[in-house]
């Protein structure tokens, strides 16, 4: 009996690579969705688009949402809404392109890059302090 595995962890493996096949195949469909419908929303606007460009891109999105969820601490990417508030002196979570920066107050006139912000620590803990890594860019319209 040396060796031998009991029946339920058989079925413990068996189940799991059933489910690990089921979100695998699930991911696949997500994946296969957003690309099409980028292509479907690009293609107008951008008739010389290729399908190949999107697809990167969409394979690069869906890595690094992989690895933000097996992340301990939580990152989040952040946008400021347009015609959002920004005051030079206490705006954090975002900062304007080049020619915007010495404007001290102003409104948000559209959005360059997201920023990204953290949750917590490396141990999973403080998960309701957050940090902002790299704030969002933006093109800041002065009042």
């Amino acid at each position: 009996m040396v060796g031998e595995q009991p029946a339920s962890h058989e079925w413990e493996e068996s189940n799991n690579q059933e489910i690990d096949a089921v979100v695998d195949s699930s991911h696949q469909n997500a994946k296969i969705h957003i690309e099409q419908a980028l292509i479907d929303a690009l293609s107008p606007v951008a008739p010389g688009i290729k399908p190949a460009k999107i697809q990167k891109i969409v394979r690069k999105a869906c890595e690094l949402a992989v690895q933000l969820g097996l992340q301990r601490c939580r990152l989040q990417i952040i946008a400021p809404k347009l015609d959002q508030e920004y005051i030079a002196s206490k705006t954090t979570d975002m900062m304007g392109i080049s020619g915007c920066e010495n404007i001290k107050t102003g409104r948000v006139a559209f959005i360059v890059n997201p920023g990204l912000r953290k949750w917590g620590d490396g141990h999973g803990g403080h998960l309701d302090q957050s940090l902002n890594l790299v704030p969002a860019l933006v093109f800041i319209e002065g009042e």
